[in-house]
């Protein structure tokens, strides 16, 4: 598909919401703003700011885009700087040596001062990336450093899981790792885990996304088999290659909005679509009747019943396959069951499918909150739900990525 169809706006040379903001931060301070093509081009600006700009070009964008109702001020997050909890580096070598690449989405920028520098990842990340890049190059590391793809950091702000991802995998790489891990458990910063992860395709994507044939693509170093996430009152354990949002900070309010949002009703059944490891599905699961988690991967939607599995209490199930109109009628309930819905839906940055949206508005939810982590798509998603009988309610804006041209948007759908 063009980019035309994607985002058709574009189409109409409608500016980006990130080229709209990028111009107003610098008309108000351009030698704060580092370059276009930056992973955190907002960084240095005071926090204020910066939200003060992010509301500006939000109110533009949708007045651009000729989008209904208008912007609720963004929730600002709790923690502006040094939030991000998953980071990721390339292993690079120049002239000889070892180098860690900062990379941003799928665009690799082979500049290791601005991941030194970086002030959206915790200053821990940056201690454990040294000290695995002085280990690299060393004559001892020498094999490991061959094999590496990617080095990745996962946790929260105390406790932080480390991923080697490899491109080749046998015993000595084992024993390196394990070496190398040993050390780590030293560091004055708290590595509860480790892992080897293999990827031989040598993917940009590191995990997210990718599979490949093989008996097994994950091997444990040290520590716990899961990482462990604790929000408002609700725990989670999921999978160390499950998504999960990157700011841990807002993730309360997040769930909290989201609660505010929907106003669940113990008659009604929740739908979460795109539902990863149950972040949505767990909270607010125990307000409703029943509440069914539906995502393709595998290993989150394992995490979710995992964690469902151990509360013999839970009202929630889950249920793995790709999110497309073919596949609905065996994922989600029957609607003859007549227990009225509500429905939420978190899509990637791509957004749904053809035919999703029609196919979740006929079964007629009383409200509907849809999540957007690509402000590009919010124009067509919209028109297609206004398409099929729904219209926009309430539109909340999150701080999710200080620091950066991006936003997450939550917009509630109600019956026209």
């Amino acid at each position: 598909m063009s980019k035309a169809q994607n985002h058709p706006a574009i189409f109409n040379n409608d500016p980006r919401f990130s080229e709209i903001l990028i111009k107003l931060a610098k008309n108000a301070a351009p030698e704060l703003v580092q370059g276009d093509r930056h992973p955190e081009p907002l960084a240095k600006f005071d926090y204020n700011l910066e939200l003060d700009l992010k509301n500006q070009a939000l109110q533009e964008f949708w007045k651009n885009r000729r989008l209904p109702g208008k912007p609720n001020p963004i929730l600002p997050s709790p923690r502006p700087r040094h939030y991000r909890t998953t980071t990721k580096r390339r292993v690079d070598f120049y002239k000889g040596k070892v180098e860690l690449a900062y990379l941003t989405e799928s665009i690799a920028v082979a500049n290791p001062k601005a991941g030194k520098e970086s002030r959206v990842e915790p200053k821990e990340h940056a201690k454990i990336y040294e000290f695995i890049l002085g280990k690299l190059n060393t004559p001892a590391y020498a094999i490991f450093a061959q094999a590496l793809n990617f080095l990745i950091i996962r946790g929260d702000y105390e406790k932080f899981t480390v991923l080697f991802n490899v491109h080749t995998l046998n015993a000595d790489i084992v024993r390196k790792a394990k070496l190398l891990s040993d050390h780590l458990q030293k560091l004055p910063v708290k590595v509860v885990s480790s892992f080897i992860y293999f990827d031989p395709s040598h993917s940009e994507f590191y995990f997210e996304a990718r599979t490949f044939d093989g008996p097994w693509k994950l091997k444990k170093i040290f520590g716990f088999e899961e990482i462990q996430l604790k929000v408002l009152d609700q725990n989670y354990r999921y999978h160390p290659t499950a998504f999960c949002q990157v700011n841990a900070s807002i993730l309360p309010a997040f769930l909290e909005k989201a609660l505010e949002l929907l106003k669940p009703s113990p008659e009604f059944r929740l739908i979460d679509l795109y539902s990863g490891f149950g972040f949505f599905t767990f909270y607010l699961g125990p307000k409703f009747k029943q509440a069914m988690g539906i995502d393709l991967g595998a290993t989150s939607i394992d995490s979710a019943k995992k964690m469902a599995a151990k509360n013999p209490k839970s009202n929630c199930q889950f249920r793995s396959g790709r999110i497309q109109v073919e596949n609905l009628d065996n994922l989600l309930p029957p609607l003859q069951s007549k227990i009225p819905e509500m429905i939420l839906l978190d899509p990637p940055r791509q957004g749904t499918e053809p035919g999703v949206i029609a196919a979740m508005a006929a079964r007629k939810p009383k409200r509907v909150l849809h999540i957007f982590c690509d402000l590009e798509t919010i124009p067509k998603e919209i028109s297609e739900w206004r398409k099929n009988g729904f219209e926009v309610s309430e539109i909340t804006p999150l701080d999710m990525f200080p620091g950066t041209d991006n936003l997450e948007v939550m917009v509630l759908l109600n019956p026209a």
